[in-house]
């Protein structure tokens, strides 16, 4: 016996459904926390000030193999000078790909300067943490407030050495 329209109805409404429901309570947990270890998202961090009360949040992080130094060069040329932000470059480079060497000709960042893509640099410690932001950004007809943190932390050492 072939399925009637009510029951093909309701074999997608379910199957969209469970979707649905992996999507809130498994998949995008874990995209708004990407990287973090447990606690992590949590804890206060530079730059939270600027918004202290924030319609929407999201905590990634990432290990790099590299020395502080020198990832810290690549977070300071960061959005100058069409280099490209390291993301998505159709939305935040104009189609552009970031760029894939270190350039020793830019100026050095500096508290204030107004980056590329119209971010502001708000907080500046050289190899330690950057926060960009915006609190005028607008979208459909409306503004928002942008805060992007850039927190660069050493490897936790061992008492053992």
């Amino acid at each position: 016996m072939k399925p009637t329209g009510d029951a093909n109805s309701l074999t997608w409404g379910m199957l969209l459904g469970g979707a649905l429901t992996a999507y809130a309570l498994w998949l995008r947990p874990r995209w708004l926390r990407w990287g973090t270890v447990f606690g992590e998202p949590l804890r206060p961090l530079p730059g939270d000030a600027f918004i202290p009360q924030p319609d929407f949040e999201l905590t990634h992080a990432v290990d790099v193999d590299a020395p502080l130094a020198v990832t810290w060069r690549w977070l300071a040329q960061m959005g100058q000078d069409g280099n490209g932000f390291y993301s998505l470059d159709v939305l935040t480079n104009n189609g552009r790909p970031s760029i894939n060497y270190l350039r020793r000709d830019l100026p050095l960042l500096s508290q204030g300067q107004v980056l590329d893509n119209g971010l502001k640099v708000l907080v500046l410690e050289p190899e330690a943490t950057l926060v960009l932001g915006d609190f005028n950004r607008p979208v459909f007809g409306s503004t928002y407030g942008l805060t992007l943190l850039y927190c660069l932390e050493g490897a936790p050492t061992s008492a053992l050495g």
